[in-house]
């Protein structure tokens, strides 16, 4: 899958505005428009597509300013990647979390607990 996806995002950096005119395809040149022929480029485009790394609601994008990344290494890792090809940088950040822990049982019917104060370290997608 890694490798499907390398090669598709080297042909998206490459690909080229393309329209219908005439009832014909044509590519966008340095010059104007060209007719596509024998000369098939691997990737063309009729609309430009949203950048997903600002928020746009109408679209149903979230952004990434502000993503937090989950905590496990592997994923932590493909969202810090994520947060530095949006020209972001991953901040540190620590946050202290409430749970309820040492729970007991009373029978019939009562649970008793503690609350515990843990510190969770994430990183943050930030400008």
């Amino acid at each position: 899958m890694k490798e499907i996806g390398n090669y598709l995002k080297k042909r998206f950096r490459y690909a080229k505005v393309a329209r219908f005119s005439e009832g014909k395809l044509q590519f966008k040149t340095k010059k104007g428009f060209r007719s596509v022929g024998a000369r098939n480029y691997p990737l063309l485009y009729l609309v430009p597509s949203p950048n997903y790394c600002e928020k746009n609601l109408a679209l149903g994008s979230p952004g990434v300013v502000g993503r937090m990344c989950p905590q496990n290494k592997t994923e932590s890792d493909e969202c810090t990647n994520l947060c530095r090809s949006c020209g972001l940088t991953p901040r540190t950040v620590v946050q202290e979390q409430t749970l309820r822990c040492h729970c007991k049982f009373f029978w019939c019917c009562r649970v008793l607990c503690q609350k515990c104060k843990t510190k969770i370290i994430r990183k943050v997608c930030q400008k």
